[in-house]
């Protein structure tokens, strides 16, 4: 669903319209103190499905004397067209897709205007892999993205435009399931249906080293907010801990009894959650793999993902079941709320 779905278009007694009274209040307050001819208000939406882009132009409302009619119109007119559905199945699985989802407000110096350009607007489309795309991963400075793939390849590209940097062939033909890129953004770790982990230097490709104490494919992989260790998720049930500078294992955490699906840092290094296909996340030392906790409030199916909130206090976890459930982050993991379709 997009966001502007919930957009609702209002008159201020000046006579311009407006989107939503948030944004609405902003262009006013700006347009009008600070005399500037146009305000651009720009972030990311969340939507389902690839949404053509639209363009929608706003006049005055009519006047008090207009027809009820023409009002009915007029206010008909304010939503823009929005296609849903269709255009994601144009795209293959294989290619990784950069977008902006705008909202742009033009506030005219009389208030005659406003302009509405909704998206998602695609910046461009990386077409490098040869087979379907599993991971994606942002560098810490927001500059290039690592991409995993069914081909076996990790490929590390400009995220201005799109250009491939290098390609990272380590892995052979097995299929790469994780990326992470080192809080200092000097080093890259991807995950393998081999069964290893390869850390390898982030700007030129260069393999550092690789980690082989798992037993099955690694489906996960998560650099400590230090930088000093890395954790894996494997489906050999476990999760294991290990030196990032040299892949010396720390201690392996053996309390799954299904496969790991995922794994993530508490923001203070202290604490792992792990979710895995028994329907729980488990929290535990990462000092020393001692459990703290499990989380079991999901009712059916894999949890497939997992992670903590900046601050440390909560955890969102997502399931097969259909939900994304958020709790305190405490020994207690006391559920606070749970995110499901009606």
């Amino acid at each position: 669903m997009l966001l502007l779905d919930h957009l609702i278009s209002f008159t201020l007694p000046s006579g311009i319209v407006y989107p939503y009274s948030g944004v609405g209040e902003i262009v006013s307050f700006l347009a009008t103190l600070i005399g500037l001819p146009f305000i651009i208000i720009g972030g990311w939406l969340v939507i389902e499905g690839l949404v053509r882009p639209g363009i929608q132009l706003f006049g005055r409302q009519p006047s008090s004397a207009s027809s009820s009619e023409e009002q009915t119109q007029q206010q008909s007119s304010m939503s823009p067209p929005i296609s849903k559905g269709s255009a994601r199945r144009g795209f293959s699985p294989r290619t990784v897709i950069v977008g902006l989802s705008v909202l742009v407000a033009l506030a005219v110096a009389d208030g005659d205007l406003i302009w509405w350009i909704t998206g998602p607007y695609p910046l461009y489309t990386y077409r490098g892999h040869s087979l379907g795309v599993n991971a994606v991963a942002w560098s810490p400075d927001s500059t290039r993205i690592a991409s995993g793939s069914d081909d076996g390849m990790v490929q590390v590209w400009d995220a201005t435009n799109g250009g491939n940097v290098f390609t990272y062939h380590g892995h052979a033909s097995d299929v790469v399931y994780a990326v992470a890129w080192s809080p200092d953004g000097r080093r890259i770790a991807s995950g393998s249906g081999d069964g290893t982990v390869q850390v390898w230097d982030a700007t030129d490709g260069r393999h550092v080293f690789t980690y082989r104490g798992h037993s099955d494919r690694v489906q996960a992989v998560a650099w400590s907010p230090d930088g000093r260790r890395i954790a894996s998720a494997s489906y050999d049930n476990t999760v294991q801990v290990w030196n990032a500078a040299d892949g010396h294992n720390s201690y392996a955490y053996r309390n799954h009894s299904t496969p790991v699906n995922a794994v993530a840092w508490s923001p203070g290094s202290t604490r792992i959650a792990s979710a895995s296909d028994g329907q729980t996340i488990q929290v535990w030392d990462a000092a020393n793999g001692g459990h703290v906790y499990t989380y079991c409030e999901h009712s059916r199916g894999f949890v497939q993902a997992t992670a903590w909130s900046p601050d440390g206090r909560y955890i969102a976890s997502g399931s097969d079941d259909g939900t994304v459930q958020v709790w305190d982050a405490a020994d207690s993991g006391h559920s606070c709320f749970r995110y499901s379709q009606p």
